[in-house]
């Protein structure tokens, strides 16, 4: 006869140590996440354009600097096996400089760096957050 165990008992030894709670922890921190409502996807997702915040502090905004970005654009791909066009996604890293004298909500539009389809781009805007 076999005996069944009643709901999901975990033993002992397979607790999660600090250590290993921080080092979850460091990991879920590199991540972003952001509540949207369907309305809103619509709208984000209905242009080519893409829309960043970039954080900077006051020192760097008064005297302006050079700051790496990094963001994922979508790209259309042409498939030479059906003559179909579908959609990759491409994580991008590259500079900006950050003029002088910025102040906080400024924008900076880099054109045909946003989103790509077909033979349209979209522009980048990254709006400063100054800190």
């Amino acid at each position: 006869m076999v005996k069944k165990k009643k709901g999901n008992v975990l033993p002992e030894q397979t607790l999660l140590s600090e250590e290993d709670i921080h080092a979850i922890d460091t990991f879920c921190d590199q991540w972003d996440f952001e509540e949207i409502s369907l309305d809103r996807w619509g709208e984000v997702h209905g242009s080519l354009d893409l829309l960043l915040e970039l954080p900077v502090t006051r020192a760097e905004a008064k005297t302006g600097c050079r700051k790496e970005l990094h963001f994922v654009r979508t790209t259309s791909c042409d498939s030479s096996i059906n003559k179909a066009t579908s959609q990759k996604k491409i994580r991008v890293q590259r500079y900006i400089d950050v003029p002088p004298n910025s102040k906080n909500k400024d924008e900076i539009v880099l054109e045909d760096q946003g989103d790509v389809d077909r033979n349209e781009k979209g522009n980048l805007t990254v709006v400063l957050i100054v800190s």
